[in-house]
């Protein structure tokens, strides 16, 4: 028996063929417009709905479908699904938590290494021209407060973070956090706390 998905997200098409391959019917409501219509007028076929976080889907929509087995979140968040009315109803809720676990990881590096080093500061001097060579050592100020870095010898900086992906972050790279708000915030708090500490001699 052919199985109906109600597809709600807007950036999966290239993966589309694969369900209609295996023989599900799909139903395309990307849009606000299209979602009410196609919950009114296919509600009752409808076995999945496969969503995104931002998106979610509500106690209301979940009532006129009479028919829905489960929920399909693409990636980690599942913020605006009525877990409760799910729950209810014995709708199945999944979600892809850590499907881009590794990309997140080389960006928090990233802001990690930008914040440590004062990267963009430094880009924004070399565009307008500039080319400061003193680099700051320590984490104190070098002379005419132009800090194009910083280093603490001896420090192997980390981030302590909860979370169900998240992990520590150190400079050797060896645990990397998976969860780029954290890590962005808390790589801002270290690097705060390291500069005001360290007072120049």
């Amino acid at each position: 028996m052919t199985k109906t998905v109600l597809v709600l997200v807007e950036t999966v098409d290239d993966y589309l063929p694969l369900l209609r391959n295996n023989g599900f019917n799909l139903i395309l409501a990307q849009t606000p417009a299209l979602r009410r219509e196609a919950i009114a007028r296919h509600g009752s076929e409808i076995d999945a709905v496969l969503t995104r976080g931002p998106l979610g889907l509500y106690a209301d929509e979940m009532a006129a479908l009479p028919q829905l087995k489960i929920i399909c979140v693409i990636g980690a968040g599942y913020e605006q699904v009525d877990l409760a009315a799910a729950a209810a109803r014995g709708i199945t809720v999944t979600n892809g938590a850590g499907a881009n676990a590794s990309t997140v990881a080389d960006h928090a590096m990233a802001l990690l290494c930008a914040v440590v080093r004062d990267i963009p500061r430094a880009d924004a001097s070399t565009r307008r021209g500039e080319w400061n060579r003193v680099i700051s050592v320590a984490g104190r100020q070098a002379p005419g407060n132009s800090r194009v870095g910083c280093d603490w010898p001896g420090q192997s900086p980390s981030v302590a973070l909860s979370g169900s992906t998240c992990r520590s972050v150190t400079t050797a790279a060896s645990h990397v956090a998976t969860c780029p708000t954290a890590i962005a915030t808390a790589c801002w708090r270290w690097h705060r706390h390291r500069t005001s500490s360290l007072s120049p001699r």
